[in-house]
This record gives structure tokens, C-alpha cells and sequence, in this order.
């Protein structure tokens, strides 16, 4: 059997792409350790991001980078990043606001 951790990191990388595709409201923001990142995805599935440094210019096509482990790399990042909209006593990070917009979607869609 592979590591449990990676399975495990497929598992979350699932639902980082299940919360950006439900919306195209929904977005992540991190820091790549030169610019802070906004990425979001469009409904023909494609990852696009915007330079926060540069918020004027338009976003681009950001799939070639969005593979598996960059996106775990992110996910690492999300949990040391604060929540961009729900702040709770349960909700510490943006990674746990992603799970519970997630999970609230997935019940409230029946899927």
C-alpha cells in the first residue's frame, strides 16, 4: 500500500477543487513567497489566477500549476492562513472555512 498521507492529501485536494468549482465566487488566497495569489476556477474547469500585487490586471490560466502537489502545498498554507469570510470559534484558517462551505454545499445539494 502507497503512504496514507498522500491518500490522504488527494482527499483534500478534492475538496479544493469541489469548493472552487461550486461557486465562481469562491476563491483561495495564499502567498507563494513573492506575491500574494488569488485563485479561482471558471465552469469549464480551468484554474485562473490573479497577482494580488497586481489586482488591475486580469487573471490567467493557472491549470499547468494546479497538480497535485502544489495544490497539497496550498493546502498546507491554507491552514496558516485566516479565514477570508466566516471567523468562528471553529473556523481558525481558511482551509477550515473551505471544508465547512464544502460539507455545507455537498448537504445542501444532496450529493
Amino acid at each position: 500500500m502507497r503512504v496514507k498521507t498522500v491518500l490522504k492529501e488527494m482527499d483534500e485536494v478534492a475538496i479544493l477543487y469541489k469548493f472552487l468549482y461550486s461557486d465562481e465566487n469562491n476563491k483561495i488566497k495564499f502567498s507563494n513567497g513573492l506575491a500574494e495569489l488569488e485563485v479561482t476556477m471558471d465552469k469549464d474547469l480551468n484554474f485562473m489566477c490573479r497577482n494580488m500585487n497586481f489586482p488591475d490586471m486580469k487573471a490567467i490560466n493557472h491549470n499547468s500549476v494546479m497538480d497535485l502537489a502544489y495544490c497539497a502545498a496550498v493546502i498546507k498554507k491554507l491552514k496558516e492562513t485566516p479565514p477570508l469570510d466566516l471567523k468562528t470559534d471553529d473556523i481558525k484558517n481558511q482551509w477550515d472555512e473551505i471544508r465547512f462551505r464544502t460539507a455545507a454545499m455537498e448537504t445542501l445539494s444532496g450529493v
